[in-house]
């Protein structure tokens, strides 16, 4: 009402008759124009099928021979749920596509106004059995969404997007899309292929084999929303799992007994202590069940009261359950979780402040090919990063704490100017050794003195390391928002972590977000399907 009363009763029931009255009103409305609205979808799909000729593309391609069939094949159904056209072609044909980027001198030379040059193209030949999104369609608009790349400037009006900045559906799939900007394509013979697309999208599809272990999914009772797409995707490709709360691990010594894997989802709360302690437990108890007055909720999962966390005592029996030789994987906040509670000697999480990703799609890569984790991961590949978090890796379970190292050497005190060589005089100077070079990705290797009699010192065999890694800087965005990338850039983003006798599995970033990220799902099964031979050979 306007004015507003002074004071009114509202509920859950408020909120779905407010709804139910809005779209009531919206469906009055479209059945009043419906010859307005009905020209207006043809004048939409029509200019959709001029896009080629308008501001293009023409197409996007997928390759034939695509490293992985499974995940180009759940893209091009995805496609074909937004009522996207799917054209296959039945011989090879040669169309211009962009050239591979070339770095130049002049790329760290910025000129707002200089005119946007085209870029440069190259005749690139197509395998039969290419599969071609054209853009000459009425859904063209969806499919071009999807299938291209997306940038927000960092020095954008707009300081806090609302939602993932990136979403480039090619890179996240791990398959590969052309964007083709050559019209001759539309004039390569084709046919609208509208048959399921093989393979099918189970874990065989997706180069996945062999008999799955025991597996729990672990949930809070804090948040599940983010949870959910883990489970979405379980659940999608037929992985059998057990669903426990943090209250029951809080309750149950033995885990090992009855899981040999426990993945621990992203909460979205960014706080270990929440985890831990639950929330507060003053007032009355929050029930998350089945009742009578509420039927639909409590169906695969249920607690008499949803504020008591995970305790010390759940935090003991996941450390017990790594320590006896299981495998805990976690990711995102969940992954500054496992590092806060000492279930990941020798990793640490690192934000910087300066740093800025919102939802962003960026390059990674593996770091050692022969790692059971990395298996058909053989070139650079897309992640989605929620926040830009990533690890950096010791051999000492404090850190570095400033070891010396060839990057960061400098002069020490000593005799004369800051360019001379504080060398002895009257006798012969013996070189001190090299100091030690590491990437960003891995530890810094400790010397002599610094291992003997250390007990801060990780054994060799007990040491953490880098299974994948952010890119280089001047490659590491392919989506979204990314600045102070120098920052991220050849950072540890998943690290394989000891303990005792089992492994922590920690992803800095989602490996499971909105059905998007099919590319890095096998980064998780593969670490599932081994988690009892992870160890380097």
């Amino acid at each position: 009402p306007n004015p507003p009363l002074p004071k009114v009763l509202w509920s859950l029931r408020d909120n779905n008759n407010y709804e139910q009255t809005g779209l009531l009103v919206a469906l009055n409305y479209f059945a009043d124009n419906d010859k307005l609205f009905l020209h207006n979808f043809y004048l939409k799909s029509r200019r959709s099928i001029e896009k080629p000729e308008l501001s293009g593309p023409a197409a996007y391609v997928l390759p034939a021979d695509d490293a992985h069939p499974g995940a180009q094949a759940q893209l091009l159904r995805v496609l074909q749920l937004q009522h996207a056209e799917i054209s296959r072609v039945q011989t090879a044909f040669a169309v211009q596509v962009p050239a591979p980027r070339e770095k130049s001198k002049d790329d760290d030379k910025k000129d707002d106004d200089a005119a946007p040059t085209q870029p440069k193209t190259v005749v690139h030949t197509f395998a039969a059995g290419s599969y071609v999104v054209r853009m000459d369609q009425p859904y063209s608009r969806i499919a071009d969404t999807l299938l291209d790349r997306q940038y927000w400037a960092p020095d954008d009006p707009q300081k806090h997007p609302y939602d993932d900045t990136g979403w480039t559906f090619g890179a996240l799939f791990d398959t590969d899309v052309v964007r083709v900007t050559d019209k001759a394509i539309l004039g390569v013979p084709m046919h609208i292929s509208s048959a399921p697309v093989d393979p099918a999208f189970d874990l065989p599809g997706l180069g996945i084999h062999g008999k799955l272990p025991r597996i729990a999914l672990m949930h809070t009772w804090i948040d599940t929303q983010t949870e959910g797409w883990w489970r979405l995707a379980l659940d999608t490709l037929g992985v059998k799992y057990t669903y426990i709360s943090t209250q029951a691990v809080a309750h149950e010594k033995n885990l090992r007994d009855r899981f040999d894997v426990i993945l621990f989802a992203p909460i979205g709360m960014n706080d270990s202590q929440m985890i831990v302690n639950g929330l507060p437990m003053w007032g009355n108890p929050l029930p998350w069940k089945t009742t009578s007055l509420t039927p639909n909720i409590g169906k695969i999962d249920a607690t008499d009261d949803i504020r008591p966390g995970l305790g010390e005592q759940g935090v003991a029996n996941l450390k017990r359950f790594v320590a006896a030789g299981g495998l805990f994987v976690a990711s995102d906040d969940t992954a500054k979780f496992a590092i806060d509670m000492g279930m990941a000697p020798g990793v640490f999480a690192e934000q910087d402040k300066n740093l800025k990703v919102v939802g962003s799609v960026l390059r990674a890569e593996a770091v050692d090919a022969n790692n059971v984790v990395t298996h058909g991961y053989d070139k650079p590949f897309g992640v989605y990063s929620a926040s830009g978090l990533s690890f950096t890796l010791s051999n000492l379970v404090t850190g570095d704490n400033h070891l010396p190292n060839a990057k960061d050497y400098k002069r020490p005190t000593g005799r004369g100017g800051p360019h001379d060589s504080d060398a002895p005089e009257g006798r012969a100077g013996t070189p001190a050794p090299e100091l030690p070079h590491v990437e960003p990705w891995q530890a810094l290797r400790l010397n002599i003195e610094q291992s003997r009699n250390n007990p801060l010192a990780i054994p060799a065999n007990q040491q953490p390391r880098a299974v994948v890694r952010f890119a280089d800087a001047d490659e590491l965005l392919i989506s979204g928002l990314l600045n102070d990338e120098d920052v991220l850039a050849k950072r540890a983003a998943v690290v394989d972590a000891r303990f005792g006798k089992g492994h922590t599995l920690l992803f800095a970033i989602n490996p499971f977000w909105r059905g998007e990220t099919i590319g890095s799902y096998a980064l998780v099964f593969n670490a599932i399907m081994n988690f009892d031979h992870l160890d380097p050979h």
